[in-house]
């Protein structure tokens, strides 16, 4: 259930007026939102993957989420405890159009290596200073760091409460510590993954 309008009663003139439906249990934050909001339980992040909810036939690749941007995007809502709920605008026949399939592609295999580092998490992990981009969430257990891949992560730069010898990839291979690094893997779409035993 979302906040929406509901048909009211008429006026003299016979004009309907619509009264707000101030019940609701998410809050639905749409496009470029106020992030301020996006903290808490139930809240949801809406938005297309170009800048139309309908099929726009004149989105390109500048208008339109690259895979690694909606991957990234998704990481970044499911991060900080919120649903992201992506527009897909179908053309007349109802077809995906191919940009907007590619980026869907990307995310669904993305999410087949990393998901269960997202799906049924919770978001955990401090920011971390004087790094690339990151998030964190927790599940099973576990911290999950998301990273940008590149360079080598020093591990001076981990929070106290993960213990840097569990640290593995996203398929479970130990990640062994070198020279007080730990390898940050690549990936095609752009956000990386290594998980973490938490101290008790």
């Amino acid at each position: 259930m979302s906040s929406g309008c509901r048909r009211g009663p008429r006026t003299k003139d016979g004009q309907i007026l619509w009264q707000h439906d101030q019940s609701w249990d998410t809050r639905n934050l749409a496009w470029e939102p106020d992030q301020s909001l996006q903290t808490g339980d139930a809240w949801e992040h809406t938005r297309g993957i170009g800048f139309s909810f309908g099929y726009n036939q004149i989105e390109d690749k500048t208008t339109t989420l690259s895979g690694p941007a909606l991957v990234r995007h998704f990481v970044d809502v499911v991060a900080r405890g919120g649903n992201l709920l992506i527009n897909v605008g179908l053309t007349a026949p109802g077809e995906i159009p191919p940009l907007q399939r590619t980026a869907l592609d990307a995310l669904g295999a993305w999410n087949a290596t990393y998901g269960h580092a997202v799906f049924g998490s919770r978001p955990g992990g401090p920011a971390m200073t004087s790094l690339r981009w990151h998030r964190w969430t927790r599940a099973d257990g576990r911290a999950h760091l998301f990273l940008e891949p590149g360079d080598p992560l020093d591990v001076n730069l981990l929070p106290g409460q993960v213990v840097v010898d569990s640290a593995v990839d996203a398929h479970g291979r130990p990640l062994a510590p070198n020279a007080g690094t730990l390898p940050v893997l690549d990936d095609p779409h752009g956000v990386s993954l290594m998980s973490f035993d938490l101290r008790a």
